[in-house]
């Protein structure tokens, strides 16, 4: 009982252990995994989400770059005027009065002081709103650069905070010719009504800087512009005036995106300034998602992992429990449960596998009385073959050494020649069971280089002439495709003569051999056509095995050793081809093997 209670026990600690190992790593990959899914999504989420509010905050320093020079540009051309005149001489004092007074009419809101000089900057007549101050601010320099028929647009000057700006522009006459200067001094009240009324988002804003990076305008009077925008801005930009958009915190540690353009003309920058809250909050509440879906996410896994935990480790047991049963050899028990699940592949697999191990037990088993069969029937075959010999060497030798005198020596060497012809027989047979002894063993030795094949058949149909001409056999040569082959020089002139003989001996007298090549995918093949007796389909499976003799009338007293042509097909292979036959029974066979061409 104590056994028995101790083996009941010992399953429920292994199942623990697996459970637990199984938790430990599913829970920690299945986390990690969603952990890199939401970093990668949130990661995503941020690159589309800043680039589109780049995109957002670049329209809008466009639209607003827009809308400021087209009032600069309008301003520029209210003071680039022609007179119908030659000289500033014959515009009269009411003419030039009507000009200023239009200039401060119609602009009233913009144009603070408008003056009328001739080419000497003598001023001939001004116009202004109070603000005599601002009179003589720059007039210099744009009396200087107007007079050389250039519109002067000023820097920006501040007058109780407030940014001026002052345009000259030249009065042409009727020839085009620079005759005087037309100047005045502009506020920016347009101009900061487009910054201000410019919004981005909830909290976004513009502010636009002058060639100093001072501010000229801002959307929000509350907020301190970071040194990032403020200090260089204008020479921070790239020399193509693309936008330039950054996401940088400010003085505050808030993260804003800044983004400036150049404005084409004057030298000043639109700055657009967005605050990062306001820009990603659609980022932060997806943010928020994913947090909470991954916490939810790892307490589905940990449920999921011990429900799964604990359904795999009972089918696993049953397995453990029929793999110990086959490797008692016990290959008749399978397991018969299912999981509807993932599991039953592994079930079947394991069947089949059982299945399998027993189908290969049972062959190896047959193979070895098999190969137990061909090794007694080789022995009883080899002694057969060599006992037929051997016995006619013995009655030959032992009625001429004990009759001398009973025939003739013509007659005694008759019966020599017959114990010659068996003992050669014998040798050969001996030669072929050890080719046939060393190719099972791989001990034969081949020194593969290039052969001429034309040499090789040439050569076998000269050792052959004289068994040829015996039976009145006609051997043709076709050599016009010969090519050099890689193989071994004497094994290739074992095959050679083995096919050759082989065509001569399994012939009616005055039969037709007919040798000849062709290539084919780099490799040569040779081919031994005879017209003679040919075989069967049967036949011809078990032709290149041990032993094997094709039984009929015709071929019953040929002498053989059934070794040929094994072993012509273990050299044929070993040197790298292969080799086959044709054949019908009547229309004689023809036999072809190839080897690598070169």
């Amino acid at each position: 009982m104590p056994s028995m209670l101790n083996s009941q026990k010992s399953p429920k600690n292994h199942h623990g252990t697996l459970r637990g190992k199984f938790m430990r790593g599913l829970i920690p990959i299945t986390l990690g995994s969603l952990l890199i899914l939401g970093a990668a999504s949130a990661f995503i989420t941020y690159q589309t989400k800043k680039q589109d509010v780049f995109e957002i905050a670049e329209q809008n320093v466009n639209y607003t770059s827009s809308n400021i020079e087209r009032v600069v540009s309008r301003q520029v051309s209210n003071f680039w005027i022609n007179v119908a005149v030659d000289s500033i001489d014959n515009i009269g004092t009411a003419s030039i009065n009507s000009i200023l007074n239009r200039l401060l009419e119609e602009e009233s809101n913009i144009v603070i002081s408008a003056s009328f000089m001739d080419l000497k900057g003598n001023t001939l007549a001004e116009k202004h709103s109070g603000q005599e101050e601002l009179l003589t601010w720059e007039t210099t320099e744009a009396f200087r650069v107007a007079s050389l028929n250039k519109v002067y647009i000023s820097p920006v000057w501040f007058v109780a905070n407030k940014p001026y700006i002052r345009i000259s522009s030249p009065v042409a006459n009727k020839e085009g010719k620079v005759i005087g200067v037309l100047t005045g001094v502009l506020n920016f009240n347009d101009i900061q009504k487009i910054v201000k009324e410019t919004k981005i988002g909830n909290s976004g804003f513009s502010i636009l800087l002058d060639r100093e990076s001072h501010i000229i305008a801002s959307g929000s009077e509350n907020y301190f512009v970071v040194d990032e925008v403020k200090n260089g801005a204008l020479s921070s930009l790239p020399k193509n005036n693309n936008k330039n958009s950054k996401l940088i915190r400010d003085e505050n540690g808030k993260y804003i995106v800044v983004t400036k353009q150049k404005l084409a003309n004057p030298n000043w920058m639109i700055v657009s300034i967005w605050p990062a809250v306001d820009a990603f909050s659609v980022m932060f509440t997806v943010a928020w998602q994913i947090v909470i879906v991954f916490l939810l996410a790892g307490l589905f896994v940990y449920i999921f992992s011990w429900l799964i935990a604990a359904r795999v480790v009972s089918p696993i047991e049953k397995l453990r429990e029929a793999a110990l049963l086959l490797g008692e050899g016990k290959f008749q028990n399978k397991i018969q449960f299912r999981t509807n699940d993932e599991l039953d592949d592994l079930i079947e697999g394991f069947n089949s596998m059982s299945t399998e191990l027993e189908r290969l037990v049972s062959e190896i088993v047959q193979k070895q009385k098999t190969i137990t069969k061909q090794k007694d029937e080789f022995v009883f075959i080899a002694a057969h073959e060599l006992r037929a010999p051997v016995t006619a060497v013995r009655w030959v030798l032992d009625d001429v050494i004990n009759n001398p005198k009973r025939r003739s020596w013509a007659e005694t060497i008759e019966y020599l020649k017959k114990a010659f012809s068996a003992n050669e027989r014998l040798v050969q047979l001996i030669s072929d069971l050890l080719e046939v002894a060393r190719s099972d063993s791989n001990k034969m030795t081949l020194n593969i280089q290039p052969v001429d094949i034309k040499t090789v058949v040439e050569t076998s149909i000269t050792e052959m002439s004289s068994l040829a001409e015996k039976s009145q056999h006609q051997v043709t040569y076709l050599n016009q495709n010969a090519v050099s082959v890689l193989a071994d020089q004497n094994k290739l002139d074992e095959v050679m003569n083995n096919l050759v003989s082989n065509a001569i001996k399994y012939m009616k007298p005055g039969g037709k051999i007919e040798i000849y090549h062709e290539t084919k995918a780099g490799q040569l093949i040779t081919s031994v056509k005879d017209d003679g007796f040919g075989m069967s389909t049967e036949a011809q499976k078990q032709l290149f095995t041990k032993f094997y003799r094709v039984e009929s009338d015709e071929t019953k007293d040929i002498q053989g050793t059934g070794l040929g042509l094994f072993i012509t097909k273990q050299l044929v292979e070993k040197m790298g081809g292969r080799i086959w036959v044709e054949s019908k029974p009547g229309l004689g066979s023809i036999f072809s093997f190839s080897l690598p061409s070169c």
